[in-house]
């Protein structure tokens, strides 16, 4: 579960100095969107 592919492609300087916080909510939403449509389906 390493963005080893990202960090090579994109190179990561926003996220190395800001805390991780809105990759974090992303993830989340993204989490919470693919639970539901699991429970709908």
């Amino acid at each position: 579960m390493l963005p080893s592919k990202d960090s090579e492609q994109k190179p990561h300087t926003r996220g190395m100095l800001q805390p991780p916080t809105v990759t974090a909510l992303l993830f989340f939403s993204i989490k919470k969107l693919y639970l539901l449509q699991c429970r709908f389906k």
